[in-house]
Parts: structure tokens; sequence; C-alpha cells
């Protein structure tokens, strides 16, 4: 199982609406109603990053589908969903 994690990452990106500096929250879990949270983190974001929260999240199982949001000022987002990609070569994916 744990190689399964090792080198899996899902990139998530988000623009926030507002003009000054602030912290961005993420979370990142298996299931829907983020019961299971697998990662976490907060980012800060200002003009100089034109309000878009970047975040790079390792550590993740390979072929698996995570859902995500983010939450400026204790509003969440809408909840998105991704899926990392099968490890093996390429012509097995």
């Amino acid at each position: 199982r744990e190689a399964a994690r090792a080198g899996a990452s899902a990139a998530l990106r988000r623009r926030v609406e507002e003009a000054r500096r602030v912290a961005v929250g993420w979370e990142m879990a298996l299931e829907a109603d983020f019961k299971k949270i697998v990662s976490r983190g907060v980012v800060l974001t200002d003009a100089d990053r034109d309000y878009t929260v970047k975040v790079d999240v390792k550590g993740l199982r390979a072929a698996t589908d995570y859902h995500y949001r983010f939450k400026c000022q204790g509003l969440p987002s809408p909840t998105g969903r991704t899926r990392t990609t099968a490890t093996g070569s390429i012509d097995q994916v």
C-alpha cells in the first residue's frame, strides 16, 4: 500500500476575490463529506500572485479519487474532484 502512495500528487488552483493579502485554507479528502481529510494547509495570496492560490499536494495514493475545497474568511468554495494518475509505464496508462 505504501508504494502506491509514493510519487502521486495533485495540483490545486483557485483565484479569490479579495483586494488585499489573504490567507486561504485548503483541504483534500477521500470522501465528499470531508470526514476523512488526508491533507490540508493554508496559503497566503495577494496582488503579486494575482490573488491565486497554487497548491501541490504530495503523498497521495495513485489512481485514487479525491475531493478538495478551499476556505477564505470562513467561507468554503464549491467542492472539486480530482484523480491521481496510475503508476506504471506510460503504455499502461
